[in-house]
């Protein structure tokens, strides 16, 4: 697994963005459309809360790191749905 990082938040978040476009499609399609955005929106605000705790050393950055590596594999794991997916370095 790749580092947390803002680059690399934004790298999947964009590239998630871009595949799963807008949720104008009909029925289940639509619905697993808006449920896939949802859980991009949550991850990308869990892992920017981290890093923004990370940054301000809180005290609270050990608590939230498992937390917010979890929510990378989410974002890795429906990334790597798509044979052009963003990477990690490692």
């Amino acid at each position: 697994m790749e580092r947390v990082s803002r680059e690399g938040v934004e790298r999947l978040s964009s590239f998630l963005e871009a595949k799963l476009g807008q949720p104008d499609r009909d029925g289940a399609e639509a619905e697993m459309v808006s449920q896939a955005s949802r859980t991009l929106r949550h991850a990308v605000t869990g892992i920017d809360a981290f890093l923004s705790a990370e940054e301000a050393g809180a005290a609270s950055v050990p608590s939230m790191r498992a937390h917010a590596e979890e929510l990378w594999v989410t974002l890795e794991r429906m990334a790597g749905v798509w044979p052009d997916a963003p990477r990690s370095d490692r």
